[in-house]
């Protein structure tokens, strides 16, 4: 982990400060080229990685009571710990953080079984790059994100049911 990503988050009011970006996700092929194309953003900065939830809840207890980044991006089906209850126990030790889902799945109880557990969005895996940095400074922001791709009959259900907004249509 980068060891002024704690000073960079603390300074992150200011505009001129990237938004540090924490990432959880259990297939290191996707979590590297995520990473890649992410760090080329000048707008953000990468503190750091974790391929399981023990990895992640490791990291948010060495930063503890700071957070872990401003947007920790969150795969919701990893072993050994659902996404649901790693977001659960992030929210617990990193409050400031902000979670971002990120999944292959757009079911509804999945998606709103997150949302619940303190994620302040949800993207699908198939989210072009543009979107995943839309949906990263929105949450960043304090606004909730919910990704287009998801079924129009689910968003507009939960935009109604969690005032969430973003994405498409």
């Amino acid at each position: 982990m980068d060891p002024e990503h704690l000073s960079r988050a603390a300074r992150h009011g200011a505009a001129q400060d990237p938004l540090s970006v924490f990432l959880v996700d259990d297939h290191a092929l996707y979590r590297q080229c995520l990473k890649a194309l992410l760090a080329a953003d000048a707008g953000l900065h990468i503190v750091g990685e974790a391929g399981d939830a023990a990895e992640a809840l490791a990291a948010a207890g060495r930063c503890a009571p700071a957070p872990l980044a401003d947007v920790v991006l969150l795969d919701v089906a990893m072993p050994g710990m659902s996404g649901v209850t790693l977001a659960r126990r992030l929210c617990q030790l990193a409050p400031a953080s902000r979670l971002l889902a990120l999944s292959m799945h757009d079911d509804g109880s999945i998606v709103s079984a997150m949302l619940e557990a303190g994620a302040s969005g949800y993207l699908d895996k198939i989210d072009p790059l543009p979107e995943i940095l839309l949906a990263l400074r929105t949450v960043a922001s304090g606004r909730p994100y919910l990704s287009a791709s998801l079924d129009p009959g689910l968003r507009q259900r939960l935009l109604a049911r969690e005032s969430v907004s973003g994405g498409g249509p």
